[in-house]
């Protein structure tokens, strides 16, 4: 079933067997669903095309999450971005904080609370696009 919800979404995983599985799931949601493969491939389709949400790893090759979202957030301060992680180290957590991310999904993914915080940040975004328009 198909619930698109007016958003695109940009997700970065280094695994190919999960980001084969997940980009599956996130097709439900998305108008538009980008695909990186690293921090590195993900920061150049970031600026490329400029998605509502990022949804990514941390722990990568070529440019690791943490990095790449350094630099989107150099960028464009309020990107949506949601972690994916299987690292408990609470340095990531609290640098991904510091950088104020809106969500973390550890892995092995829960699709429920992936799905919940994907539609919980396409809100946020209809409302603010809503308000643009109104003013």
């Amino acid at each position: 079933m198909k619930t698109e919800l007016n958003i695109t979404i940009l997700y970065v995983e280094d695994n190919k067997l999960l980001r084969d599985e997940i980009e599956k799931f996130l097709n439900r949601f998305a108008k538009k669903l980008y695909i990186a493969k690293d921090g590195k491939e993900g920061l150049e389709t970031f600026i490329k095309y400029q998605p509502d949400i990022i949804i990514s790893d941390i722990k990568m090759p070529n440019m690791n999450g943490l990095e790449m979202i350094q630099a989107i957030k150099a960028i464009n301060q309020e990107q949506h971005i949601i972690y994916t992680t299987a690292h408990s180290e609470s340095s990531y957590f609290l640098d991904a904080i510091n950088m104020q991310v809106s969500g973390f999904i550890l892995k092995p993914i829960d699709y429920n609370q992936l799905r919940d915080k994907i539609i919980e940040i396409a809100k946020n975004i209809n409302m603010e696009n809503n308000c643009y328009l109104n003013n």
